[in-house]
């Protein structure tokens, strides 16, 4: 699965996007920082065989990298949600 978004312009040297996306049904999180503006999902983080349908909602947001990430200020991308299930 493609995660895709709208690129805020030229991200600074420092700068990366943090994708946060959560399975709403289970509460299993995962997190991952790219460059690009878009990301596969690892099939592992996708995966339902439990015979529902999943909702996942997924925001990015800018960080400037360092010894803390710290989110770039006006930076938040609106959260987004789909659902995803095995048939």
């Amino acid at each position: 699965m493609t995660l895709r978004w709208v690129p805020i312009g030229v991200l600074a040297p420092d700068e990366s996007y943090l994708v946060h996306v959560e399975d709403q049904t289970t509460g299993r999180i995962y997190e991952l920082s790219t460059r690009a503006n878009q990301t596969t999902l690892p099939p592992s983080q996708t995966e339902v065989d439990d015979g529902e349908a999943h909702t996942f909602a997924w925001t990015v947001v800018v960080v400037r990298e360092g010894e803390a990430s710290d989110v770039v200020s006006g930076a938040h991308f609106e959260a987004r949600t789909f659902t995803w299930g095995n048939q």
